[in-house]
């Protein structure tokens, strides 16, 4: 057996070095570019959340929606999106969903919390997550219903097709 030239143990070093660099890189740009990403959504699900909860008539006692609070409503969420507007005392007036699932129902119903963001991974779904948030529905100082927003992980690559 011949010993390696001293040419064949540079290249290997280098080779060695390129590939564990590279690997860094990657790993690196990784966990920065899912970390960014989340942000981005979690922002567009609070500030979804802030607009549905703005658009409930506070001025009847409970909150309604007419028609065109429906649509507005159906445009804010849009077809990425779940959300729904509940009252204070449990009952969805709204819900872009066909069914709200009992964990965003307990988050939503939980609005003393200081939490207003949170990943849930619903029973039923065998454990694909969510993130949801919520947002209060003022009248005055008086919290009347509460908006909750969610997304499911496996929308969130549909949300966004360029996020890696």
């Amino acid at each position: 057996m011949r010993p390696r030239s001293l040419r064949s143990r540079l290249t290997f070093a280098y080779t060695a070095a390129l590939v564990i660099g590279l690997v860094v890189f990657a790993v690196v740009s990784d966990v920065l570019l899912d970390r960014a990403f989340k942000v981005m959504v979690d922002q567009r699900l609070r500030s979804t959340a802030e607009a549905a909860a703005a658009i409930v008539d506070t001025t009847a006692r409970g909150g309604y929606l007419n028609a065109s609070d429906t649509r507005q409503f159906e445009r804010i969420i849009g077809v990425k999106l779940d959300g729904a507007l509940i009252r204070s005392d449990g009952t969805i007036l709204i819900s872009s969903a066909e069914a709200v699932p009992p964990e965003v129902m307990a988050f939503a119903c939980d609005w003393r919390t200081r939490t207003r963001l949170a990943a849930l991974t619903p029973y039923a779904q065998g454990g694909d997550t969510l993130r949801a948030t919520h947002a209060p529905v003022l009248r005055g100082a008086a919290v009347t219903g509460i908006a909750v927003v969610w997304l499911w992980s496996c929308a969130v690559r549909q949300f966004a097709p360029n996020a890696p």
